[in-house]
């Protein structure tokens, strides 16, 4: 499934793989996420798009563990529909 929203917290990262808090866009809820975002910035307040499995980890809960990331571009800070024909997304291969 793909996803796209607002990077809310970095609860850690290093070179190859970080765990973000992240409001979906059009969800009020926050959901971890967790996996490699290479040529992506994932600082606070930053949009994110991305390829992923939501998974419910045992001790943490509901997740999306990150299986391809993608290049986002957004014009101006807008969410819901007009969020989705704004967003041009680019698969990394």
């Amino acid at each position: 499934m793909i996803f796209s929203g607002k990077v809310h917290n970095v609860v850690y990262e290093n070179e190859d793989f970080k765990i973000l808090k992240f409001m979906l866009d059009g969800a009020p809820q926050i959901l971890t996420v967790k996996g490699r975002f290479p040529v992506q910035s994932t600082s606070i307040g930053s949009w994110v798009c991305f390829e992923g499995d939501m998974v419910q980890h045992p001790q943490y809960g509901q997740q999306i563990n990150v299986t391809t990331s993608f290049m986002c571009l957004v014009v101006g800070e807008v969410s819901g529909p007009i969020w989705r024909q704004l967003t041009s997304c680019q698969k990394l291969v």
